[in-house]
């Protein structure tokens, strides 16, 4: 997956010095963009396979970390209560 195709998924990459803003773009020529790739390079199939297996994964741990720190913030809560 080229540069761009990437920064598709992302929307939007960020470090210390730029920040980029991905491009409006037609989602229905995106994906058929994505499927006349995949027909012809096998590769990039499988490039596919491996970012959703990723984002996947992010998610899971995005889910994981939100969910922690919800019991931090209401342990914070309960104990400012009590405190007055």
């Amino acid at each position: 997956m080229d540069g761009g195709a990437r920064t598709t998924f992302a929307h939007i990459i960020q470090d210390d010095e730029t920040i980029y803003d991905a491009p409006d773009f037609d989602i229905e020529i995106s994906k058929q963009d994505f499927i006349d790739r995949a027909k012809s390079d096998p590769d990039f199939l499988n490039l596919l396979r491996a970012e959703k297996n990723y984002a996947t994964f992010l998610i899971v741990m995005i889910d994981d970390q939100l969910s922690r720190t919800t019991t931090l913030m209401t342990a914070i809560e309960t104990y400012l209560e009590e405190a007055g």
